[in-house]
């Protein structure tokens, strides 16, 4: 059965409704795109002639909590869960000692990208269920360029999630956590690239792109100090690390998360942040 991997709730400091900027700025360039694509593509006259027009329904299925759920109505996804083979000792993708696949050999990202693209295709076909002919749907994704040498020395150390895994690893020597509990978690997040997202669409087959745009990620200029970042990184992963690790040592971590940005300040540069962001305008084929 697949984890629910929640935000942090609430309207406290280091809550993901006090600390999404970076979301919101996404969000901010998003809008208006989604408003003219939707005045340009969605044919009323269609609906009206298929008896759909006594009610008109649209869903948000963004952000888990805060107010970016209101900004747009959207879809934002990411990886829904980790692929089993990267936490199985027995194999040849365990992700022994790592925490993402970045850095990691080929047999994880390859993992990774097989669960993403599962995941996305049952993501598909559930909409095509309740999406009516003609209706649109747009996709907001986190994504990277082009497909990158994940297992480049030079290229993890600037992933901040790389360093989170060092962090973890530094504090299992110190005795802080079991060294056992790294070995069987990994983050449940996969940057896509546009060739690979456009196949997976394409082969699902429900749906017409009407527009694919690649946007340079304007979350990355929102938040440029390491304490900021380091928040805006615990409202969104500090449950799933709390429910894996324990409460005991997720303000410790976190502390360290900051130091190392403090100490890494190239870390916090936005043109060192490689990120895009692809926005993908879908209408559901007439069947």
């Amino acid at each position: 059965m697949a984890q629910v991997h929640g935000m942090n709730g609430g309207e406290g400091p280091l809550s993901y409704a006090q600390n999404s900027s970076y979301q919101g700025a996404v969000m901010d360039v998003v809008k208006p795109i989604i408003e003219e694509e939707i005045t340009k593509k969605l044919d009323m006259r269609q609906f009206a002639s298929n008896g759909f027009m006594d009610s008109f329904w649209i869903a948000d299925f963004g952000c888990s909590t805060g107010l970016n759920s209101f900004l747009a109505n959207k879809q934002n996804f990411n990886q829904k869960d980790v692929p089993k083979a990267v936490t199985d000792p027995t194999c040849q993708a365990w992700n022994k000692g790592d925490v993402h696949y970045v850095g990691a050999r080929q047999e994880v990202y390859d993992a990774y990208s097989s669960q993403y693209a599962k995941d996305i295709e049952l993501f598909l076909k559930a909409r095509a269920q309740e999406l009516v002919s003609g209706g649109l749907m747009a996709l907001v994704v986190p994504a990277i360029p082009t497909k990158f040498d994940y297992s480049n020395p030079s290229y993890k150390e600037k992933i901040p999630l790389y360093h989170v895994g060092s962090i973890l690893v530094d504090m299992a020597k110190k005795g802080r956590l079991d060294e056992a509990k790294i070995g069987s978690f990994n983050f449940p997040t996969y940057f896509t690239f546009p060739e690979e997202l456009k196949e997976i669409i394409e082969r699902n087959g429900s749906y017409s792109i009407e527009r694919m745009e690649i946007l340079d990620n304007p979350g990355k200029y929102a938040s440029t100090n390491a304490h900021a970042r380091a928040l805006l990184f615990r409202a969104i992963s500090g449950e799933l690390l709390t429910n894996h690790f324990g409460c005991e040592i997720i303000n410790e971590l976190f502390d360290r998360y900051t130091q190392k940005l403090e100490a890494s300040p190239a870390l916090l540069l936005p043109e060192n942040d490689k990120t895009i962001i692809i926005f993908v305008l879908l209408k559901r084929r007439v069947e």
